[in-house]
């Protein structure tokens, strides 16, 4: 993910980052109206092209327009006293627009970048819900960052049902986080005993027999998991 230093920006006071997938194919409550499929920055890419390049922002697009909205879970930026003098005056000036925003840092930078943000392609920042929401780019391999949006794999393991995440679909993208944190527990065995007891303390405990996996497949079934997921096969 390194080659991502070697992106030019227009200027030391832009920023790049990804578009915010505003498919809402749940019909969350909480989105605005033009948060829709066809809307969405990430709809009209296909694979392999969106590997390396990303629905431009149109020239006179700003927030609340779809194609102006970023991700803040990755981005890009020359840091700078000026850039942050900058950053900071604008916060201040504009409280009654600050209590508008939904998502307050990426929605505070969609506004203080308008006109100077650069799209990067979706693998930079592949949000977990792209597996199900844009197969049409989508592609496991090509993963670069991984973003857990809402709920964190850390927080409980993953059944043999493969059930993970509030609405049960991101069992494998949540294994991967557990292959990889047992994978870096492993290689610290007998070298960082501490750490790994800390660390230990700070992530769900393992399923440790038949009994208590059948138990979380129980729970998850109760709950109606997973949800099925409202796409149709592209």
């Amino acid at each position: 993910m390194d080659e991502v230093f070697d992106i030019e920006l227009p200027g030391d006071d832009w920023i790049a980052a990804n578009h915010a997938c505003v498919c809402n194919l749940d019909h969350d409550s909480w989105a605005l109206d033009n948060w829709t499929r066809d809307n969405c920055g990430y709809t009209p890419l296909s694979h392999p092209s969106a590997l390396e390049t990303a629905t431009s922002v149109p020239a006179d697009a700003e927030p609340p327009d779809t194609y102006a909205l970023l991700n803040s879970g990755f981005f890009l930026y020359h840091p700078s006293q000026s850039l942050w003098d900058s950053m900071l005056t604008y916060f201040n000036s504009h409280p009654e627009l600050l209590s508008t925003f939904q998502f307050p840092d990426q929605d505070f930078l969609a506004r203080f970048f308008v006109h100077k943000w650069k799209p990067l392609s979706w693998k930079y920042n592949a949000l977990k819900t792209m597996e199900n929401w844009h197969r049409n780019i989508w592609r496991d391999e090509e993963v670069k960052g991984l973003h857990y949006i809402v709920d964190k794999p850390w927080e409980r393991r993953v059944a043999s049902d493969g059930v993970a995440g509030h609405l049960g679909r991101d069992g494998k993208t949540h294994r991967w986080w557990w292959d990889v944190y047992e994978s870096w527990a492993k290689d610290r065995a007998g070298v960082d005993e501490e750490l790994l007891r800390i660390l230990e303390e700070l992530v769900a405990r393992p399923l440790m027999n038949k009994q208590e996996d059948l138990r979380q497949r129980e729970e998850n079934r109760k709950k109606g998991l997973p949800v099925p997921v409202p796409l149709p096969e592209i």
